[in-house]
């Protein structure tokens, strides 16, 4: 996904835009928004002085202050704001009567700080749709998304029996179902090759030691329209392949 050029000062500058939000988040954090005595801080002024407050936090707190920060930026652009909107109908979530003079960063913030859960399930969504490499199929056979329910266990055993098979890697696999509006997600998560990485860990650079990262494959049905979108590595060939496993189900 894109960082749509993201910084810490661009965030806090966008959501400077309702004040009381981000200084509430910077207290929620440990962090000390303090401006000059007798004067109201211009949005200017309170980004400075959150992005101040940032460096003197230890480590962990800068890395889960960037993380959350990041993805409240994302989810602000047009499609995830969209996206959020539909996840706060489903929920008939209870808004702010002046929520709509804010801009959408100070939006989407608001969600995860008082409705988590909605901000959670839409930047899912968001980081499924947004991804690039998608393949699509149309004119498909139009199956109600209720008839979709239930199948991932049989759907994960076949897509791994493929991968055994063919590339051998992939004994271990799992599917998630989830529905939102007119479309429904599988989420296949396929045990990949053994490996290992360097990372930093505490300021040095070390070895993770043996990891078998789960590699993903992505179908979102559309029942509605006919169509299903395809995501997976391996070039057209593999898509084919496992779009002909989902369609069986």
């Amino acid at each position: 996904m894109a960082n749509r050029e993201y910084d810490l000062r661009t965030f806090a500058r966008r959501a400077a835009n309702n004040g009381a939000l981000l200084e509430e988040y910077a207290q929620q954090k440990g962090m000390q928004l303090t401006p000059a005595k007798g004067k109201k801080p211009t949005k200017d002024e309170l980004a400075d002085l959150f992005c101040v407050a940032f460096q003197g936090l230890s480590e962990d707190k800068r890395d889960q202050i960037s993380k959350e920060t990041l993805d409240i930026y994302e989810l602000a652009c047009p499609a995830g704001f969209s996206l959020l909107l539909v996840v706060a109908t489903s929920k008939a979530a209870e808004l702010p009567a002046d929520m709509e003079d804010w801009n959408n960063c100070g939006k989407v913030l608001w969600f995860f700080m008082n409705r988590h859960e909605i901000f959670q399930e839409a930047f899912g969504w968001f980081e499924i749709e947004s991804r690039n490499g998608w393949r699509d199929a149309l004119n498909l056979k139009r199956v109600p998304i209720s008839a979709t329910i239930g199948k991932e266990a049989s759907l994960a055993k076949q897509i791994s029996e493929y991968y055994v098979r063919r590339h051998f890697i992939g004994r271990n696999c799992v599917a998630e179902h989830k529905e939102l509006g007119d479309r429904v997600c599988f989420r296949v998560l396929v045990e990949g090759q053994a490996k290992d990485e360097e990372i930093f860990k505490g300021g040095k650079v070390t070895t993770t030691g043996i990891i078998k990262p789960a590699d993903e494959v992505i179908f979102m049905y559309y029942p509605d329209e006919g169509r299903l979108r395809t995501k997976a590595d391996g070039g057209k060939d593999e898509v084919r392949v496992l779009r002909d496993i989902f369609r069986e189900h």
